[in-house]
């Protein structure tokens, strides 16, 4: 007799196996995924808000703080004064003569302090992130 040739029914059941396990590690770290970007969508966008305020091209001088929610910072290389503050749902720098630059959007809420004599920033998000970190921003 002539054997045929094909797959065994052992071999679909440990293919099919297979291929189950296959699919459940695939649907079960699709929404572990979801979940870890959930949590810190706002973390990159803190750093770069820092990174932006204490760029060395703009060199910017601590001047005071007002209650925790008001900042006066002056820049030496353009020799202006500038007030940062939360408007809205934004962080705004704006000059002392008009004008204004978004800084951070969907901000709660803002506090800045004095640590060390540099400028410490607590930031909470509208989505219950928080953030703080003590800048490279210091008094002259």
């Amino acid at each position: 007799m002539k054997r045929e040739k094909g797959f065994t029914i052992i071999e679909t059941i440990i293919a099919l196996t297979i291929l189950g396990l296959i699919a459940f590690t695939i649907t079960m770290i699709n929404p572990l995924k979801k979940s870890y970007n959930h949590k810190n969508i706002h973390a990159v966008d803190f750093y770069l808000f820092l990174k932006n305020i204490e760029l060395p091209t703009k060199h910017y001088f601590l001047y005071k703080i007002v209650g925790g929610k008001l900042l006066y910072i002056g820049s030496k290389k353009y020799d202006k004064e500038y007030e940062m503050f939360k408007n809205g749902r934004m962080i705004i720098l704006t000059g002392i003569n008009g004008g204004f630059y978004p800084l951070l959007d969907n901000v709660e809420s803002v506090n800045f302090k004095e640590v060390k004599k540099h400028l410490s920033i607590n930031v909470v998000f509208t989505n219950g992130e928080s953030y703080e970190d003590v800048s490279s921003i210091s008094y002259e």
